[in-house]
């Protein structure tokens, strides 16, 4: 019995992948930019190549002194280009170090330098950060190994779950809002599909998967409907973010939009949270419908919402903290700049954040009552009522053979 389950989610995975790989492709067929390029500025003639410093050739440095571990000043270099048209070749360049900007040089060290290389006039060579693309790649082998380690076969399902989630929202999402597509269809689209492919490679195409994908996507919906009562409560929208100036001048020119921007960005925001409360009660109730058959939909229910109640705990924290993580260094600027009380709980700011923390996170924790009902009735098969005052009905149990 069990190597048959074990056969039909390896199967459910097979076909899972097979969709994956057309949903790719489909993807990677559309040629937005073919049809609409527009950028702020012409950045044909730049490109940023990593170059190794052979020698420094003079420095003038200080100490900072607001932090005594850093130097302040400039760095005369002579550096050989690894990449490009002029790779190679060996230039000279200074290298700036401000506070801000602080990237320090020394023999045998690979940057990345910015080559603007008109045809018209002479190049120009500047330093633009550490090549940090080594580092990077030991970062991401190391969540890899720490993964597959611990998850084991499941470790590597979830990290091409994980794969395709990024890709859909860079290769998908992004773009079809940037070129004025619905920002609410696209969305939609990508939470059902990057929430479909997670849970089918875990489980395969079985009954939790599908009893999972309904609580999540029920979860991210009640945090999307949450978040556009607040808004309109709070009149934000995606007029009131930083960069609306900026996008507005694109919108100009791809036609995208920006009113619903920050719905989008609760929606993306709540799908890990919502897809992790979802899956944890759906397979409880499941290991629990197989060790007893025997209970109804709603014994089973009841036991969703106390195994969901443990998990509110902490879920009321974890988005209201990712979200005031964000926000730190955007709370100490208007500390500097001295803003009193009143300005700060009536700005668009504060509103915005206050309104995607707790949509999020209230959207999360209404996925309890949501996961636990629809997995209760999907295991138990039949809802049974209870009359208050009165005995409940023994659930039927199954005959013996």
């Amino acid at each position: 019995m069990k190597k048959n389950g074990e056969t039909a989610q390896l199967r459910g995975r097979l076909i899972c992948l097979v969709l994956m790989a057309l949903t790719v492709a489909g993807i990677l067929s559309l040629h937005y930019d073919a049809d609409n390029s527009y950028r702020f500025v012409n950045t044909e003639s730049l490109t940023y190549v990593r170059a190794e410093v052979v020698s420094v050739d003079d420095e003038n440095l200080q100490i900072d002194s607001l932090e005594p571990d850093r130097m302040v000043g400039t760095q005369s270099l002579t550096v050989r280009l690894l990449e490009g048209d002029s790779a190679g070749q060996t230039v000279s360049l200074t290298n700036y170090l401000t506070r801000s900007l602080n990237v320090y040089a020394s023999v045998g060290q690979t940057l990345i330098v910015c080559a603007d290389e008109p045809e018209n006039a002479a190049p120009y060579y500047t330093v633009y950060s550490y090549s940090r693309s080594p580092s990077l790649l030991v970062i991401l082998l190391l969540f890899v190994a720490i993964t597959v380690a611990v998850g084991r076969a499941k470790g590597l399902w979830s990290l091409l779950g994980l794969a395709y989630t990024i890709f859909i929202i860079l290769f998908f999402l992004v773009k079809v809002i940037f070129h004025g597509a619905s920002p609410m269809l696209a969305a939609v689209g990508t939470v059902a599909a990057a929430s479909f492919f997670a849970l089918c490679l875990l489980s395969g195409m079985t009954k939790k998967t599908w009893t999972a994908l309904a609580g999540t996507l029920l979860g991210v919906a009640l945090a999307g409907v949450l978040f556009s009562l607040f808004a309109a409560l709070l009149h934000i929208s995606g007029y009131n973010i930083d960069t609306a100036e900026s996008l507005l001048l694109i919108g100009q020119s791809t036609g995208l939009r920006l009113k619903p921007l920050l719905l989008v960005a609760v929606l993306i925001t709540a799908l890990g949270a919502v897809m992790d409360v979802a899956v944890s009660i759906s397979s409880s109730l499941e290991e629990i419908h197989r060790l007893n058959p025997a209970l109804t939909s709603a014994e089973l229910f009841k036991s969703g919402l106390n195994i969901g109640r443990d998990m509110v705990g902490t879920m009321t924290n974890t988005l209201i903290l990712a979200y005031t993580g964000t926000a730190l260094t955007t709370m100490l600027l208007l500390m500097g700049y001295g803003y009193g009380l009143t300005y700060l709980i009536n700005s668009d700011y504060l509103a915005m954040e206050l309104a995607q923390g707790v949509a999020s996170t209230a959207g999360v924790i209404l996925t309890v009552p949501a996961a636990a009902l629809i997995a209760g009735v999907s295991y138990g098969g039949r809802l049974s009522l209870t009359v208050p005052g009165a005995k409940s009905v023994p659930a039927r149990r199954r005959k013996k053979k």
